[in-house]
């Protein structure tokens, strides 16, 4: 099972890169290049463009941080693929889903991750 946990999040950490992509490129079509790291950093965290990508990184860094426990709680590992199969599949934050629908239609990478992320939920179901 760990494994297979440690393999999510690697596969979640590149959707996570993916999307952080596409919007930067959104945000620099809109406003221009960012400067700096720092400025892209400080983008990612405050700004209201990147404000939908946070719900995606809370369950990544909870299902690392169960991931590194001795002890693998099953029941936590289901809560948070189900958490995270209802972010990705559903409309219970629209926040998220309406941008991440948008995202995997018109990115190929974005929609090769989320079925791939979405096979692995269903092996740990």
């Amino acid at each position: 099972m760990k494994t297979k946990i440690q393999t999510l999040v690697n596969l979640l950490l590149k959707l996570h890169k993916a999307l952080l992509d596409l919007e930067r490129a959104r945000y620099e079509e809109k406003n221009g290049p960012i400067l700096d790291n720092n400025a892209y950093f400080n983008l990612v965290l405050g700004h209201e463009d990147f404000k939908w990508l946070r719900a995606l990184l809370e369950v990544i860094a909870l299902l690392d941080e169960e991931s590194e426990a001795e002890n693998i709680s099953t029941e936590k590992i289901n809560a948070l693929t189900t958490k995270l199969q209802n972010l990705l599949s559903s409309n219970d934050n629209r926040e998220f889903s309406q941008p991440y629908q948008e995202a995997i239609s018109s990115n190929l990478e974005i929609n090769s991750l989320d079925k791939q992320v979405k096979d692995i939920i269903k092996t740990l179901s």
